[in-house]
């Protein structure tokens, strides 16, 4: 799944029109329209596809060669334990919330400071260049995933209410 946060205002975009690439972005929200009006303005139908929502998880990893995550904020980051589940690579910002400690601290995964676009799109282009550093980070992630399958939370869940 691919969340696209406020990337109309990024002139780096254009640059991948060159790139052997389509952006698929899933999901609805209020800048679907604004990020319509972008991509047909600058004549990028073939390279960024909205998607809207699709239910079926498997369907959009299976199809996915990175994640890109850009929210400023986000509690438990379920999109991206499930792109590491299914063994896609994440470069996400480094916004509040529980994304740094799902990435390790950038050990399972890129981080990236929130809004620095160019640092983003510097990412993607070394992973399109060398896929194989980030997919590595991918692989040493599964044992360390398994504290976030559904039997492990609500075990830690019962126990904190337990002590209440």
């Amino acid at each position: 799944m691919f969340k696209l946060y406020a990337y109309q205002k990024s002139k780096k975009i254009r640059i991948f029109k060159k790139d052997n690439f389509i952006l698929r972005i899933y999901g609805e929200g209020e800048l679907k329209e604004s990020l319509r009006e972008y991509i047909d303005k600058n004549s990028l139908q073939k390279k960024i596809i909205l998607m809207g929502h699709e239910p079926n998880r498997k369907k959009i990893y299976k199809n996915a060669d990175l994640l890109i995550h850009c929210s400023v904020f986000e509690g438990l980051p379920n999109v991206i334990v499930e792109a590491l589940n299914y063994s896609v690579p994440v470069i996400a910002a480094n916004g509040s919330g529980g994304i740094r400690e799902v990435l390790r601290f950038g050990k399972y995964g890129i981080l990236f400071k929130t809004g620095d676009f160019k640092v983003l799109a510097k990412n993607i282009d070394n992973f399109i260049l060398n896929p194989n550093k980030l997919n590595k980070k991918v692989l040493n992630s599964k044992f360390y995933l398994k504290r976030f399958t559904h039997d492990n939370c609500t075990k830690s869940l019962e126990k904190i209410l337990m002590r209440i």
